[in-house]
């Protein structure tokens, strides 16, 4: 679990270097941007996607709740 969006954009970066996905699970997405409603939660994590030059999409995986994907741009 990443606890930081510091923690967070590394991670993510490091395995968009090994890989063309990186998925992120409730858990993470939870800690990350606590205190906000979910549906707002997708934005924020879209912005910071965005700012990382990276694409976003969610899944949710049955009963796990919202994962969100992360890609390279483009």
């Amino acid at each position: 679990m990443y606890s930081s969006l510091p923690h967070l954009q590394t991670a993510i970066r490091s395995s968009l270097q090994k890989g063309a996905l990186c998925r992120i699970y409730p858990e993470s997405l939870d800690a990350c941007w606590a205190h906000i409603a979910p549906e707002s939660r997708a934005q924020k994590v879209a912005q910071f996607a965005a700012q990382n030059h990276w694409d976003v999409n969610f899944r949710t995986l049955g009963a796990m709740g919202m994962v969100a994907e992360f890609v390279k741009a483009g």
